[in-house]
């Protein structure tokens, strides 16, 4: 199956690789009819990844350009990636994902996945070392976050471990973490936001499997929940990687379909 939709991607515009265009190519050569282009949008710190406003200016009038010069070729999305503390408004784009890549403690941000050291320290320096007070933390922030915005799409659900299965520096099946993840889940299930199923992980050679774990997408499914598969690519080459790895772990999970983002809105296919 060809999966015809990736709406998660990132240019030279914030953190990526390879130019708009260059990724409109790549999605066309990869046989999709639509892409998705959702830069980050900027956080109250100083943030490498997210835009500044006169960048979104820029982004927004060369995705505007693109959109027109590959009409009747490939559908052009404009999204953002939106977090609990970006600076960005949320409003008039296409289509917007909502993620965590942060929390505050103490007055500070801290990134939950730029790296196991820098995640590592962050836990204990505000959590004493508990990893599972950092989950509760980390759910009940993002779960807030997705109720009060209310996104297109909740972005890799469980990025907190992001470096789980080449570190083991979380405890995935306590108790703890496991009621903690359930509850936000059954918040912004209760909404009706798609969830994204990520091989971004997989491409940078840190996960063997999408983001969320196969445990999170049984019980989505098992809640009548729905999802759409997506790359995170920050380069052309990696438009559509892994996507065959996604839809078998969403087969196996029990899904009978996905979602694809088109010009027209969400629609679901069989797969």
């Amino acid at each position: 199956m060809i999966i015809e939709s990736n709406i998660h991607t990132h240019t030279t515009f914030c953190d990526g690789k390879n130019t708009p265009e260059e990724m409109i190519n790549a999605a066309i050569d990869a046989g999709m009819k639509t892409i998705g282009f959702s830069e980050h949008a900027g956080v109250t710190v100083t943030n490498r990844a997210g835009m500044a406003p006169r960048v979104v200016k820029e982004y927004k009038s060369e995705l505007f350009r693109l959109r027109e010069k590959y009409k009747g070729i490939i559908d052009v999305l404009t999204g953002i990636e939106h977090e609990a503390y970006s600076c960005e408004n949320s409003d008039d784009w296409d289509f917007v994902i909502g993620s965590l890549h942060f929390l505050e403690k103490e007055g500070e941000l801290f990134p939950v996945d730029y790296s196991a050291d820098i995640l590592k320290s962050s836990v204990e320096k505000y959590y004493g070392g508990d990893y599972d007070a950092l989950a509760c933390d980390y759910y009940e922030t993002f779960a807030d976050y997705i109720c009060r915005k209310k996104p297109s799409v909740v972005g890799h659900f469980d990025l907190i471990t992001k470096y789980c299965e080449r570190e083991g520096i979380f405890r995935e099946k306590s108790d703890i973490y496991r009621e903690a993840q359930m509850k936000a889940l059954d918040k912004i299930l209760s909404l009706g936001i798609t969830f994204e199923v990520n091989t971004g992980a997989i491409s940078r050679n840190l996960r063997t499997a999408p983001y969320p774990d196969d445990f999170v997408l049984r019980e989505i499914c098992k809640r009548g929940g729905e999802v759409v598969i997506s790359s995170d690519a920050h380069r052309a080459d990696t438009i559509n990687y892994a996507f065959d790895i996604a839809l078998e772990h969403v087969k196996n999970a029990g899904f009978n379909k996905i979602v694809i983002f088109t010009a027209e809105g969400k629609k679901h296919v069989d797969i």
